[in-house]
């Protein structure tokens, strides 16, 4: 562990879903964590247990109905798919956007920030909201945060100003995850 690193952001940065890491790890609310504590990064080994009947697996399917809403892309503009740099892939989780000039990046669906602060891959900052079954969303923009880690925000709300220097001064990188796994941050947005 690093100094400032928290729950949240130990789980997005190895792609676990944070309650899973929580529980592995014997840790209570509201997660203290110290700087160079261990924690486990997968789950412990389970028992061994018989079978009792055999049973066929039921196939597993995306719920979307405990998705949030109405996704918005992160910012405003004319046209935010325009604005598309990457898309999403095998190597990268998220996308890229080109961020307008003076365009604050936005809530894509209401949440509570679960962290802001030093960001990831060269970003200076790093907003993660929780949003209901299971999703969050990441926000990795050069830049300041506009919010605090607990704050509850609505969709579209201003969660970061970009930052107006340098060659990658405008470029956003946003993910959406639920429960842990990456999605396809492209099949959420209008």
């Amino acid at each position: 562990m690093r100094p400032g690193d928290t729950l949240f952001s130990l789980a997005w940065r190895f792609q676990l879903e944070s309650g899973a890491l929580a529980a592995w790890n014997a840790l209570k609310p509201p997660y203290a964590l110290q700087a160079g504590m261990r924690l486990r990064l997968t789950a412990p080994p389970a028992p061994v247990r018989k079978p009792r009947a055999e049973t066929v697996p039921a196939t597993r399917r995306e719920d979307r109905s405990a998705a949030p809403a109405g996704w918005r892309w992160p910012f405003a503009g004319r046209d935010p798919a325009a604005a598309l740099v990457a898309r999403s892939g095998n190597t990268q989780p998220g996308i890229r956007l080109r961020l307008p000039a003076g365009a604050a990046v936005r809530a894509s669906a209401g949440g509570r920030v679960v962290y802001a602060g030093p960001g990831l891959g060269g970003f200076e900052v790093l907003v993660i909201l929780k949003h209901g079954g299971g999703y969050m969303s990441a926000y990795s923009v050069n830049g300041r945060a506009r919010v605090r880690e607990g704050q509850d925000v609505k969709v579209a709300a201003p969660l970061a100003d970009s930052s107006q220097a340098g060659a990658r001064a405008r470029v956003l990188y946003f993910e959406l995850r639920r429960q842990g796994a990456p999605l396809r941050p492209e099949d959420y947005l209008p």
